[in-house]
């Protein structure tokens, strides 16, 4: 990718805001438990935990899922950590792969179109958030939740906030449609409801996303959320290149966690 060899083709892709909630750890209770978490994923030295460590610290009021409030209790279920592994993983796993890709192409001039999905679905609790793949029936405009009830899950655009479920599924699919359709989202909507936000193209040196939310309207924001924390992780996939080296020192990369390999980046703003 780095290497400018992929296909010159448009691409629409984004992540949500709590993936960790699914895919990451849970009962974590300390530090240990989040080590043992990250061993799981690669080979990491102590030097690097604990970069890793601080760069994720165990403050609730700024972990996720937002939707849950405080701290949970020390547990196996989530964990009194959990709002600090949920970041940690939604990074690990799906933010910085997904960040080091779209700077990627975009530092090639190819079209990318990012989002951000930021919507609690009904039939899910506070803790679950903004979690994987919840904003899936909406580009499709499954408003009825249809295959949803076979593995015994509520409607996703369910319950009290269906017409706003409804109405976010309304533009979502059409931005979809826009996509596949002439390789813009915006291509459509923009006709059928010139009130909705236009969606930017990824685009160095202030690469945006676009937020998809009910709470407010939909919107773009920059694409540095935790830039200090995804540059780090995303250091470490540069630098190791599937090599079993132990921190992007060790692979031989820059050790300043602000100005590691990703600053290299040309134009790119953090």
């Amino acid at each position: 990718m780095q290497e400018g060899k992929f296909a010159r083709v448009p691409v629409l892709i984004g992540t949500n805001f709590d993936e960790g909630t699914f895919i990451g750890p849970k009962g974590v209770n300390s530090t240990e438990d989040l080590n043992e978490f990250l061993l799981q994923q690669m080979d990491l030295d102590n030097n690097t935990l604990a970069t890793i460590g601080y760069l994720y610290p165990d403050i609730p009021s700024i972990g996720s899922p937002s939707t849950y409030a405080g701290r949970p209790p020390a547990s196996k279920a989530l964990g009194s950590q959990f709002k600090r592994a949920v970041p940690l993983a939604t990074d690990i796993k799906m933010d910085a792969p997904t960040r080091l890709y779209t700077l990627a192409m975009a530092q090639y001039n190819n079209t990318v179109y990012r989002y951000h999905w930021d919507v609690l679905v009904n039939g899910v609790p506070s803790s679950t958030g903004a979690t994987h793949f919840a904003e899936f029936s909406f580009p499709y405009y499954n408003i009825n939740g249809e295959g949803y009830e076979i593995q015994g899950s509520e409607n996703p655009q369910g319950g009290v906030n269906h017409p706003k479920y409804k109405a976010l599924s309304d533009r979502m699919s059409t931005m979809w449609l826009g996509m596949v359709y002439h390789g813009d989202p915006n291509s459509i909507i923009e006709n059928l409801d010139p009130s909705v936000a236009h969606w930017p193209k990824y685009e160095l040196p202030n690469p945006q996303s676009y937020i998809f939310t009910i709470n407010e309207t939909f919107h773009t924001a920059p694409d540095t959320h935790r830039a200090e924390a995804i540059n780090y992780l995303m250091d470490i996939m540069i630098a190791s290149q599937a090599r079993n080296c132990t921190s992007p020192q060790a692979c031989g990369a820059a050790s300043d966690i602000l100005t590691g390999e990703t600053s290299g980046l040309p134009g790119y703003s953090n």
